[in-house]
């Protein structure tokens, strides 16, 4: 075999290994870094289809009312609402009161980690958002779920955070490039300091990743 053919298939094997980095890995989502919350505490899940839409009504004029911004026509449409659900058998109390709880719950989430995770080989897509640079290309990371997270605050939780060590590096790209990231992940968390647009803060990520492969990708 020539050596010029002999040096084709290498680089076709080399491509292939790398593109394998991140394809052999398991591919997981957003979601999966946060651990599930009990749907069955979410009264919305419980109601009739045909009561959802008043209990809507009532929780939306409930904020309101927190803030104190209900006027004498949305206490009306709640009042309306409420005499529905209740000739309908709804505790209306207790269902506000189950769904306050299911979102206090849902909010205390966002600081728990997934343990089965850690030491996984995985592969996820998200933004980059730079931290640390070699030269110009870029070697640590912040990963973020959406286009624009970490610009303003509040930031996302620290289970939607994920940072990201790249030795090899990846040129330098537009912020909040969408990219594809192939590594073993950690329950490590990591703070940054990072500036917005409103001033610096801390950002803990509650994940770490030693990146395998990094490669852009049209989202």
């Amino acid at each position: 075999m020539k050596r010029s053919v002999i040096f084709r298939v290498l680089a076709i094997l080399l491509l292939f290994a790398c593109n394998s980095a991140v394809y052999g890995m398991e591919k997981i989502h957003w979601e999966q870094l946060v651990p599930p919350v009990d749907q069955s505490k979410n009264p919305f899940n419980t109601l009739p289809m045909e009561m959802k839409h008043n209990f809507k009504i009532v929780w939306n004029i409930h904020k309101l009312n927190v803030a104190g911004n209900m006027s004498e026509n949305q206490e009306r449409r709640a009042n309306n609402s409420i005499a529905a659900l209740e000739a309908a058998g709804v505790d209306v109390k207790a269902a506000v009161d189950n769904l306050i709880e299911f979102i206090r719950l849902k909010k205390e989430n966002g600081s728990v980690l997934v343990e089965e995770l850690n030491g996984k080989s995985v592969s996820i897509e998200g933004y980059l958002l730079p931290t640390e640079f070699s030269g110009e290309r870029v070697v640590e990371f912040l990963l973020v779920p959406s286009d624009g997270a970490c610009v303003h605050t509040p930031v996302p939780p620290l289970n939607q955070l994920v940072y990201v060590k790249f030795p090899r590096g990846v040129d330098n790209p537009e912020l909040f490039t969408p990219v594809r990231v192939g590594g073993r992940i950690s329950t490590e968390a990591r703070k940054h300091t990072m500036t917005f647009s409103d001033g610096q803060s801390d950002v803990e990520a509650g994940y770490s990743m030693l990146a395998a492969q990094v490669e852009r990708y049209a989202n």
